[in-house]
């Protein structure tokens, strides 16, 4: 029993493993090197920001992205005009075309009020113009030179808001107008014939753009337009004719729509073969008026007419 005291020394192991502990130390030293070599990710790390350097070079698209949903105030294009009218108006004509290369701010904004061409050909050099500017020269220059030159810029024009105030602008020329509506889809073509705010110039080449497009484009394509304006097309494309695609797509068809039928009975154009399949149109077989204007169709086949 006297055997057991010499066990008390066992406490002190804990404190044997804590003497252990500095014996680490050697071993963090050992992975110092590793610690030293991380500086050869430096360049690697160089290369990064190398990369995001780059990044400021697209400022000034943020910048035109940022002027982009900006429209003229009507209150700040007064105090433009008004800027324009009292303080660059009666200067020489060298002098405000040397000052539109450089204007920032409201300065900008108040020359594209301008109406001498070659004050806008400088705004549109200036590396500060953005589509706001653009919108004012759309809407407010007056002279077919100044509104072509910025009819060369294909970023300006895409912008909805300019080529809608090209369209209500009657110094407008037609190779400009052409060059505004040229990338536009049908659908959106159309819609510029049907614009009230257009010009009478405008409209005409929406219309002539509007056939010319029709004409190349497919023939899923010309259904879908007359489909989706319900026929209303039709009215600004009398002369055209449909292929055979086209008709057996429109053939193929259940209308429920009486616009569209007027629409289709009223084209002169109209295939033989659709309006005999208008004809069986259960819309139509309930609509005496929609039936009458079929039969009086000038296509509409001598067989149906009895």
């Amino acid at each position: 029993m006297t055997s057991r005291p010499p066990e008390a020394p066992a406490p002190p192991a804990p404190a044997d493993d804590l003497d252990a502990l500095p014996e680490l130390l050697p071993a963090d030293e050992d992975l110092a090197p590793d610690l030293d070599s991380l500086p050869e990710l430096l360049p690697v790390d160089d290369a990064e920001h190398d990369a995001l350097d780059s990044l400021p070079e697209l400022l000034p698209v943020d910048d035109a992205g940022a002027a982009e949903p900006e429209d003229a105030d009507p209150a700040d294009g007064a105090s433009w005009r008004r800027l324009y009218e009292t303080t660059l108006r009666d200067l020489p004509r060298d002098v405000r075309i040397g000052r539109a290369h450089v204007a920032t701010g409201e300065e900008l904004c108040a020359l594209c009020f301008d109406p001498e061409p070659g004050v806008i050909l400088a705004l549109l050099e200036n590396v500060e113009l953005r589509l706001l500017h653009a919108r004012l020269i759309a809407e407010h220059h007056g002279h077919p030179i100044g509104l072509d030159a910025l009819g060369r810029r294909a970023e300006l024009v895409r912008d909805t808001a300019v080529r809608r105030l090209l369209m209500r602008n009657n110094q407008a020329s037609d190779a400009l107008l052409r060059r505004a509506l040229a990338p536009l889809a049908l659908s959106q073509a159309f819609r510029v014939n049907t614009g009230h705010e257009s010009t009478d110039r405008a409209r005409k080449v929406a219309r002539d753009v509007l056939r010319e497009k029709f004409l190349r484009a497919s023939s899923e394509e010309r259904v879908t337009l007359i489909l989706r304006t319900e026929g209303r097309c039709l009215a600004v494309l009398v002369g055209v004719t449909f292929d055979q695609k086209m008709t057996a797509l429109l053939c193929s068809r259940s209308y429920q729509s009486t616009l569209l039928v007027q629409s289709l009975a009223r084209f002169p154009a109209l295939p033989p073969v659709l309006v005999a399949a208008l004809l069986k149109q259960p819309l139509v077989q309930r609509s005496m008026a929609l039936k009458k204007l079929l039969l009086q169709h000038k296509n509409c086949p001598s067989a149906l007419k009895r």
